[in-house]
């Protein structure tokens, strides 16, 4: 399957509606993409990962990781940067 070709500003913005599907867990926001790989991945993609900035501390990390990982996962495999 081929990538859809995006911005660095879009993917961010693509990766926050995916996370805006889990109000309850609004405690968090993707705010850049780390960075944009010289050669793909083994996989295809183009870029890294994604840095997130935490809005509430009293939520355990565990649960952050896992729900932006999965997002994160999703996004490499739908999306490249331009």
């Amino acid at each position: 399957m081929a990538r859809e070709l995006v911005g660095a500003g879009k993917l961010v913005s693509i990766l926050n509606e995916e996370l805006a599907k889990y109000p309850e867990k609004a405690i968090c926001e993707f705010t850049m993409i780390d960075f944009k790989l010289l050669t793909p991945d083994e996989s295809g993609c183009n870029w890294h990962s994604a840095d997130v900035l935490i809005c509430n501390d009293g939520v355990p990390s565990s649960l952050i990781e896992q729900l932006t990982i999965n997002i994160i996962s999703e996004a490499k495999e739908k999306y490249n940067l331009e």
